[in-house]
């Protein structure tokens, strides 16, 4: 019931960075998949480094809007999600 009754300024940026985060999460899959298959460990694992962390700045800047401080950029950098976190993202 909180996402509906969200005002206007705090829906389009939470879409928008939720629209953001599902096309990062698809497009990681696939580029793990396509490294996975080349056998390269360090390849593979410097990829899916790399993924979690463009992940993560979009997760961190909807964790802001939720908490109502998406207008101070300072915050954007410096949250952090849980795994209960990103779960209730999701729920």
């Amino acid at each position: 019931m909180a996402y509906e009754n969200a005002p206007f300024t705090y829906r389009k940026p939470f879409d928008e960075t939720t629209e953001e985060i599902s096309v990062k999460v698809k497009d990681g899959i696939v580029e793990i998949i396509q490294v996975q298959l080349t056998g390269n460990a360090d390849h593979l694992r410097e990829a899916v480094k790399t993924i979690t962390e463009d992940v993560q700045r979009p997760m961190d800047r909807s964790s802001t809007i939720i908490n109502g401080d998406f207008g101070k950029e300072e915050l954007v950098v410096a949250a952090t999600l849980n795994q209960g976190d990103i779960n209730a993202l999701f729920d």
